[in-house]
């Protein structure tokens, strides 16, 4: 097992990594409600704002209260975060998506604590 921590602060897609996840929290230490995207992506698109067609958002602008924390355990995205899944694109069907990880931000303005667990 390992276990991850990454800060966000801005609405910059971070990269999480490619390994599967078992678990991970995301809190809020902003001084006001934040939103969060989470997304399974081409690689190359840590660092943007922006998500092209290579992409699957698993979670898409989901509010956290202020002082709240949002956890999702393997058991609510188990067929991702578990299994090693070839990804295809539909722009090329049937052509493996070589490059993937995933990528959280949040959608605006704020701050939060990332806790990532994964399988070694």
């Amino acid at each position: 097992m390992k276990v991850e921590i990454a800060p966000l602060s801005n609405t910059n897609f971070v990269d999480l990594g490619s390994k599967p996840i078992e678990y991970i929290s995301v809190c809020n230490t902003h001084s006001a409600a934040i939103t969060i995207i989470l997304a399974f992506a081409n690689t190359a698109l840590a660092g943007g704002t922006s998500l092209s067609s290579d992409h699957c958002e698993l979670v898409h602008d989901v509010s956290i209260p202020v002082g709240a924390t949002l956890v999702l355990e393997e058991e609510s995205l188990k067929f991702i975060f578990l299994n090693r899944v070839n990804v295809t694109t539909v722009a090329v069907p049937g052509t493996v998506l070589a490059s993937k990880s995933f990528l959280i931000r949040l959608s605006s303005a704020g701050t939060a604590d990332v806790l990532v667990k994964k399988h070694s």
